[in-house]
């Protein structure tokens, strides 16, 4: 693919999987550590620590800013 021959399209790409990487790596460390301090019940814990999630929060956040196209 020509688009990897630029050097900063390579290192912009490999510094996205290692976001991704480190994302995905971050959710399920949250998952083991709702497990491991409230055991079976880590549930409840997961959904009031999802928010805080920074991924999810700033897509909500520049979801809300947004104009709605539907009064438009």
């Amino acid at each position: 693919m020509r688009l990897f021959a630029i050097r900063d399209i390579r290192h912009l790409f490999g510094a996205q999987i290692t976001a991704l990487f480190g994302t995905g790596l971050a959710t399920v460390a949250l998952g083991l550590l709702a497990y491991d301090l409230a055991g079976p019940s880590a549930g409840p814990v997961l959904a009031a620590a999802d928010p805080l999630q920074p991924s999810r929060q700033s897509r909500s956040y520049s979801a809300m800013k947004q104009p709605s196209a539907i009064g438009s």
